[in-house]
C-alpha cells in the first residue's frame, strides 16, 4: 500500500466555495481554462500551475493536497501441481482466500468420482496457514492418494497465486480501511497435457499451455477467470491441430509455450510420446508404413485395366 497526493478535489472545493467558475479561476490564476479543468481531474502535477492556483485562493500548495491510499498488486505466480508436496509451495504463496474451477469435461461414468476426489483435496485447505508447518504436512499426506488417482485419470491442478492490497468496509459510513498483501489462491483442474486459449470462436487468440513459465499464459488465465470470459480447453495440442483440419499453421501459437524448432514445428517428439504413449521409433515406423501404403495406392491407381 502506498500513499499518493492529489490536488483536484481541494481545488474544486476551494473554487465552488468561492462561487467561481472554472473560467474565473483561470483568469485570476493567469492560466488557461483547460489547465484548470485538467488540474481538477488530477491530470496535471505541474508545480507552476499548482502555485498559480494556490495563489489565486490565497493558500499554499500544501493546502490543496489530499493524501490517498493506493492499492498495489504484485505479479502473479503460478505452479503446476505435479505432486502433493507442491501444495506446500502454493499455500505459502497464497493462504487468505482460495477458489476452485474445473476446466475438464469428465465422462459421465467418472464425474461423481472426480467430484469426490476434488472434495478430498479442498476440504481442509481453508484451515491452512504457512506458520502451521505440521498441519500442512498432515494435510499434504491426506491428499496424496486423491491427487494420484486424479493423475491416473489424466487430470491435475494448475495453481495461480495473487498478492495485492485491498480496501475493506470500515466502521463509519463510507469508510474504507486498507489491508496490505492479501493473497488469493486459484486452483484449476486441468488435463495433464492440456492447453487453452481465450474465446471459443477459433484461432483468434494464442494457444497456451498451462505453464508457470509463461507470464502471458498466467495473465490470460487470470483475466479469463476474473472477467468470466469464454475459453477453449483441449486435452493436448494435437486435438487443436486436428480441429484445424490437420494444419498446424492455422493455429496461433504462443511462442513461449510452443517454441518453434529449426523446422518450424511446435510439437516435439517428446510431446508426441506423452500424448500417444508410443516411442519415437514406433511413430516413425508407422509414418513410414503409411507412406509406403500411400505410394502403393497411387501406383495401382495409375494402372489402366484392359
Amino acid at each position: 500500500m502506498k500513499t499518493e497526493s492529489r490536488f483536484g478535489t481541494k481545488i474544486r472545493e476551494f473554487r465552488t466555495d468561492r462561487g467561481w467558475s472554472q473560467e474565473q479561476l483561470a483568469e485570476i490564476a493567469g492560466i488557461a481554462t483547460r489547465t484548470v479543468q485538467r488540474a481538477e481531474k488530477d491530470q496535471t502535477r505541474d508545480g507552476e500551475t499548482l502555485q498559480a492556483i494556490a495563489a489565486a485562493f490565497d493558500v499554499t500548495v500544501k493546502d490543496l493536497r489530499t493524501n490517498y491510499w493506493v492499492a498495489e498488486s504484485h505479479p502473479p505466480k503460478a505452479l503446476m501441481i505435479a505432486a502433493a508436496e507442491d501444495f506446500r509451495t502454493a499455500i505459502q504463496r497464497a493462504y487468505h482466500f482460495h477458489a476452485y474451477r474445473s476446466l475438464v469435461e469428465p465422462r459421465p461414468e467418472s464425474e461423481a468420482r472426480i467430484g469426490e476426489l476434488v472434495e478430498m483435496v479442498f476440504a481442509d485447505l481453508w484451515a491452512m496457514d504457512p506458520d502451521e508447518k505440521e498441519l500442512i504436512t498432515s494435510y499434504i499426506d491426506s491428499i496424496r492418494e486423491p491427487l494420484a488417482e486424479l493423475k491416473e485419470m489424466g487430470m491435475t491442478f494448475f495453481s495461480v497465486q495473487e498478492r495485492r492490497d485491498v480496501f475493506i468496509k470500515g466502521e463509519r459510513p463510507g469508510e474504507r480501511r486498507p489491508m496490505e498483501d492479501v493473497t488469493y489462491g486459484h486452483y484449476f483442474l486441468v488435463p495433464v497435457d492440456g492447453c487453452f486459449r481465450e474465446g471459443s470462436d477459433g484461432p483468434r487468440h494464442p494457444l497456451h499451455r498451462f505453464s508457470a513459465r509463461c507470464e502471458e499464459a498466467v495473465k490470460t488465465l487470470l483475466r479469463i477467470t476474473q472477467k468470466e470470459l469464454d475459453m477453449s480447453v483441449a486435452l493436448n495440442p494435437m486435438y487443436v491441430i486436428t480441429a484445424a483440419g490437420g494444419d498446424a499453421s492455422a493455429v496461433q501459437w504462443c511462442d513461449e509455450c510452443f517454441p518453434a524448432d529449426e523446422d518450424g514445428c511446435r510439437i516435439s517428439w517428446a510431446d508426441l510420446e506423452k500424448f500417444t504413449g508410443l516411442t519415437t521409433e514406433q511413430m516413425t515406423n508407422i509414418i513410414e508404413q503409411a507412406r509406403v501404403l500411400a505410394a502403393d495406392t497411387n501406383d495401382s491407381s495409375k494402372v489402366t485395366p484392359h
